[in-house]
C-alpha cells in the first residue's frame, strides 16, 4: 500500500502523525460544549494551532482520514479541533439518507468531507461526484480520497450559470472562503486567479448519473444561480431528492428557496445550511 501511496505522489497515512502541541489541543477541543463559550475557546485553541502548524496533520475525523493542513483553510481546523462542531444538523441528515448506491453531488467540495462521508457510507456501488474549482483545494480532495481508498470522481470547476471562466477571489486565510460573488468579502484577499466554470448539468451529465439522492452546495453566495441554472436545464427524475445548502441568501440575486418551495421541495428544520426535501 505504500508502495501505490508514493506512485501516486501522496505520502502513506500516518507520515504526519500529530505534534505534542496538536494531540493537546484536540484533546481539549473534544471537550468543548456547543455553547457561546465553548465556541469562543475553540476559535482561541483553532488559532494556535494554526500558529504553530509548518507541516500537514494526519487524522481520523468523522470516521474517515484525512491530510489536514492548517494554516490556511478554517474547515480543516474546524475537523482537527472540533469536528463535533462541524455542521452537525446537516451532518445527521446526511447519515440518515446515505447508504448503498447512493448517488451524491458535491458543489463546492473543499477538501472533501462531505463527498468522503458519502463515498464511505456507498461503499463499492456509490456514485460521488465533487466539484471545486480551486486547485490547491482540488489536490487535497484527490489526497484524501486517494488516502480512503474512494473512489470519487472530481471536477476542477466551479459551478455557475455559464460554460467559460471566472474570477476566483481567495481568501489566503480560509481558502474555503474564495468566491466569485463580488458582493462576498473576502478578508484576506491573495491575487485572483482565473478558473474554469461549468453548468452543474453539464458535469453531471458527464459522469452518466441517473439520479441524484443528495446534492450539497456551498460555493460562497453563487448557489441560486448554478441551481437554478441546473434545475432548468436537468430533466426532473435528476433533481436532487435532498439539498444542502449554504445559507447565502444575503447575496443572492434569486429566490431560492420560494422557486424550491414552488418546485416541490419541502423545507427541512435545522441550524446552519438550508436543508430541503423533495415530496
Amino acid at each position: 500500500m505504500a508502495a501505490e501511496h508514493l506512485e501516486k505522489g501522496f505520502p502513506p497515512f500516518d507520515s504526519f502523525p500529530p505534534s505534542r502541541l496538536q494531540r493537546l489541543a484536540i484533546g481539549l477541543g473534544q471537550w468543548l460544549p456547543p455553547t457561546y463559550a465553548g465556541r469562543r475557546a475553540a476559535g482561541w485553541i483553532r488559532g494556535f494551532v494554526q500558529a504553530s502548524a509548518d507541516a500537514p496533520v494526519d487524522v481520523e475525523v468523522l470516521g474517515v482520514r484525512m491530510r489536514l493542513r492548517l494554516n490556511d483553510n478554517s474547515c480543516e481546523r474546524r475537523l482537527l479541533v472540533t469536528p463535533h462542531f462541524f455542521e452537525p444538523d446537516s451532518l445527521q441528515e446526511l447519515a440518515r439518507r446515505v447508504g448503498p448506491d447512493i448517488r451524491f453531488v458535491d458543489v463546492g467540495a473543499n477538501v472533501g468531507t462531505y463527498a468522503l462521508l458519502a463515498a464511505q457510507a456507498g461503499g463499492d456501488r456509490a456514485k460521488v461526484l465533487a466539484i471545486e474549482p480551486n486547485p490547491g483545494l482540488t489536490q487535497r480532495l484527490r489526497e484524501n480520497t486517494f488516502l480512503n481508498g474512494f473512489n470519487i470522481a472530481i471536477e476542477e470547476f466551479a459551478a455557475a450559470d455559464f460554460n467559460g471562466t471566472m474570477t476566483l477571489r481567495r481568501d489566503g486565510n480560509n481558502l474555503g472562503a474564495s468566491t466569485m460573488v463580488p458582493k462576498v468579502k473576502v478578508r484576506w484577499q491573495e491575487p485572483p486567479m482565473e478558473v474554469q466554470c461549468a453548468k452543474i448539468f453539464d458535469l453531471v451529465a458527464k459522469h452518466g448519473f441517473d439520479r441524484i439522492d443528495i446534492m450539497k452546495l456551498d460555493i460562497e453566495g453563487g448557489e441560486d444561480k448554478a441551481l437554478m441554472s441546473f434545475l432548468k436545464e436537468a430533466p426532473e427524475h435528476l433533481w436532487p431528492a435532498f439539498l444542502l445548502i449554504e445559507d447565502s441568501s444575503d447575496v443572492w440575486t434569486l429566490d431560492l428557496r420560494s422557486e424550491l418551495l414552488n418546485r416541490g421541495w419541502s423545507h427541512v428544520e435545522g441550524s446552519g445550511n438550508l436543508m430541503f426535501a423533495r415530496n
